[in-house]
């Protein structure tokens, strides 16, 4: 489902800090009769990834473990797959197993892609991006990445959308109106208008999956608090009464109950609670920062052991069973790295269990946006070639010297994609920020 747009995310990154490994999640009794699974965002592995519980906060599960970020999931209707932005220097969508296999791109745009969320039928998902350094519009395309669109393309802020339960309308945080509204327009992006005024902030709009009732946290009272309305604008309630922040609600898939996160104990955490506000429960509990939560129920599916845990005392696969994507990462420079002489080493090592065939570097200037090709610099992504220590090796160490083509000082970010001897590519893409200063 669709969430907060990445200010928020930058926001509540200030919170790693408090990461702590090890602590493990406490379920309230009072939550048992929950059914359904829970995707979610969470930093207790100290750094945010995709996790994912059962509804009731048992059987919780590490479903990414991705260096630069992974936010905002969002379940297919079949619960099959998961959609969600790697927030990496370029933030981009892709879409998952729901076991976390087979991650794929979705997009691939200069700037921030962000928010998804699948289409009752499950063919298209809606999204909010800021193409071309132009203000935040919403855009949909089919469920593969395939034929994007703008809808309603408005200089102001568009974002954070999600569908009507029979597909024909969105819902959407807007701008437009001389305010942070929500506002509802059909699924082509016509008929655009407000449900929502009286507000600093309105945002984070959530359809219920079974009328037209609309979730969304509102500031209206002097403090961010859950509130429910028609999606005609009529019967307008306060939900949630608390002196701390309350974010991202999320309807059950039968739209009885709501989930969302809150910091009313001290730390943000997942909670539930009924629909019509009563008997919250707090579901997770954790130093670390869970929020951002889709609930989805139906049939069980198959999934892979979390990276935590124990490792299984089955018989090893052949190593020549190509079972997993190859992955680099990137040692130096650090994040943050200030070098005064030139060419830097950029290096690291990449793994695969069948072989790595290559690593590709890409060098990005964060003032101009534009790649480094080789030569130059230019508009289009562009790639090259690390030298390997082990070619065809399950794992290598690599490395690329490099100095900016016009000398002098910058800011840069590098990213490195490893690709295995089957052909497969690194889905991970490590990113890497760092400055040259002047010696």
């Amino acid at each position: 489902m669709a969430r907060t747009r990445l200010l928020y995310l930058l926001v509540v990154a200030v919170l790693v800090a408090v990461a702590s490994a090890g602590a493990v999640t406490v379920t309230s009794s009072a939550a048992t009769g929950l059914s359904g699974r829970i995707v979610f965002t969470s930093n207790r592995s100290g750094n945010f990834d995709i996790w994912v519980m059962n509804a009731d906060g048992s059987g919780l599960q590490q479903l990414t473990t991705t260096r630069g970020g992974d936010r905002i999931p969002a379940w297919s209707p079949d619960g099959s797959q998961i959609a969600f932005m790697k927030a990496s220097f370029n933030p981009d969508l892709y879409v998952m197993n729901a076991n976390g296999t087979n991650v794929r791109r979705l997009t691939d745009a200069v700037d921030e892609d962000c928010c998804p969320d699948w289409s009752p039928d499950g063919s298209k998902i809606v999204f909010h991006s800021r193409r071309s350094n132009q203000q935040f519009d919403i855009y949909v395309m089919n469920a593969d990445g395939s034929n994007e669109r703008v809808l309603a393309s408005h200089p102001a802020y568009d974002g954070t959308a999600t569908w009507s339960p029979d597909g024909t309308k969105i819902v959407f945080r807007t701008t437009r109106f001389n305010g942070n509204d929500i506002a509802v327009m059909n699924a082509d992006g016509s008929n655009v208008h407000r449900i929502t005024t009286g507000g600093r902030l309105n945002r984070v709009p959530q359809w219920s999956p079974v009328d037209d009732r609309i979730l969304f946290v509102s500031n209206r009272t002097g403090n961010d608090e859950i509130f429910v309305v028609n999606a005609d604008g009529t019967g307008l309630r306060q939900l949630t009464f608390s002196p701390s922040r309350e974010d991202a609600p999320e309807w059950s898939p039968d739209g009885t109950k709501i989930l969302f996160s809150s910091t009313r104990d001290g730390n943000e955490e997942l909670y539930v609670m009924n629909a019509d506000g009563s008997n919250p429960i707090r579901l997770t509990n954790h130093p670390a920062v869970d929020m951002l939560g889709a609930w989805w129920d139906g049939p069980t599916t198959t999934r892979s052991p979390s990276p935590s845990s124990s490792p299984s005392r089955s018989p090893s696969p052949s190593p020549t069973r190509d079972t997993a994507p190859p992955n680099a990462v990137i040692d130096t420079p650090t994040v943050g790295q200030v070098f005064t002489d030139t060419p830097i080493r950029i290096e690291g090592s990449a793994t695969d269990d069948v072989g790595v065939a290559q690593v590709r570097v890409a060098i990005r200037d964060r003032s101009t946006l534009l790649w480094y090709d080789g030569v130059g610099w230019r508009q289009t992504f562009a790639q090259i070639a690390a030298t390997l220590g082990a070619p065809g090796g399950t794992r290598t160490h690599w490395s690329f010297r490099w100095s900016p083509p016009t000398g002098g000082t910058g800011s840069y970010a590098a990213n490195v994609q490893a690709v295995d001897t089957a052909g497969k590519t690194d889905p991970t893409q490590a990113w890497a920020s760092f400055s040259i200063a002047s010696g």
